[in-house]
Formats: C-alpha cells, structure tokens, sequence
C-alpha cells in the first residue's frame, strides 16, 4: 500500500532510458519501428549499451501497449510496484529456502521477517530496480540450488537452476 508514497530518485529516469534505448533496438531487430522512440539513441552509439534490462522489459512492453502515452508519475509508479511485487516474490521463495533448510516455519518467518523490515531494503525494493531486482532473482537462485541438492538425480531442478541464473545474469551481467 504504500508504493506510491516514495518518490522519483536520481537513477530512476536513468534506468528507464537504458530499457527504452534497448526496447527500441530489439523491436528494429524484428523490424518494427516506433515511432515515439525515435528521439532515443541507436544502441549502438548509446554510452550505457552493456546495461543488462531484461527484467526491466515487462514495464516497457506495458508502456508500448499504451502507446507511451503514460503519463511520467503512473510509469514511475507502475515501475516502483512491479519493483516491489518481484521482491515480494523473492522473500517468498527466501521463506522457503529458509524452511527447508532449517525445517522450522518459525525460523523462516523471522528470517525473511529480518530481510525484508531491513530499513534500507524495505525502502530500496520500491525504486531501485536494478539492485532489488538481483537481490529477488538471488533469493530465488537460492531455493533452485536447495532444491537441486536435495533432488540431486533430477534433472528438472538443474533446468530450473539454469533458467533463474541465466534471467539473472542476462540481467545484471554488465551492471
């Protein structure tokens, strides 16, 4: 509930542009051009090209849906929020990370209790999208590998495990 009660910080407009610079050039490597990105910068002379955005794409892909008409303060908030719900999604995969290793609900609770109450995360996971976002896909790496050590003869665990890390990676590689 309370997404909408931080503001925009300094990366923030930063962030959005490496994920629009990019948008743009993986849409003219499929051949379409839109044309509200044509002010944006080819990729290829961008300064930032190397900046992993791939989890940053699902909030660019909505803004293309609204044919970047959004106005600045919804796309920063719908920013902030899609920030937190993977976070959220994080801390739960942590809970059961933690359970499983220590088989105590209890445990899990006030381990994922201490992360998340963290001052500095628990403001963070709302406009640092690139930091929080590791963090989120971290934690959820870290339930794939629980599993995969616990199901050692399953191979579904290693593609899972693989899949988490490369998202991970794909994302954040050159940040």
């Amino acid at each position: 509930f309370c997404y909408n009660d931080y503001g925009i910080s300094v990366d923030e407009p930063i962030q959005r542009k490496h994920s629009l610079v990019n948008y743009k050039h993986v849409n003219s490597c499929v051949g379409r051009e839109i044309r509200r990105l044509k002010k944006e910068k080819n990729l290829a002379d961008y300064a930032n090209k190397y900046y992993g955005v791939f989890l940053q794409f699902p909030l660019v892909i909505i803004e293309d849906i609204n044919k970047f008409s959004m106005q600045k303060r919804d796309i920063f908030l719908l920013r902030h929020l899609y920030t937190f719900l993977i976070c959220f999604i994080g801390y739960v995969f942590f809970y059961f990370t933690i359970r499983k290793i220590f088989s105590s609900d209890y445990l899990a609770l006030l381990g994922v209790l201490l992360v998340f109450l963290y001052p500095r995360f628990f403001a963070h996971q709302f406009y640092n999208i690139k930091d929080m976002l590791f963090v989120a896909m971290f934690m959820i790496s870290l339930w794939a590998v629980v599993m995969l050590v616990e199901n050692r003869n399953k191979m579904k665990w290693a593609a899972v495990l693989g899949t988490i890390s490369f998202t991970d990676n794909f994302n954040s590689v050159f940040a």
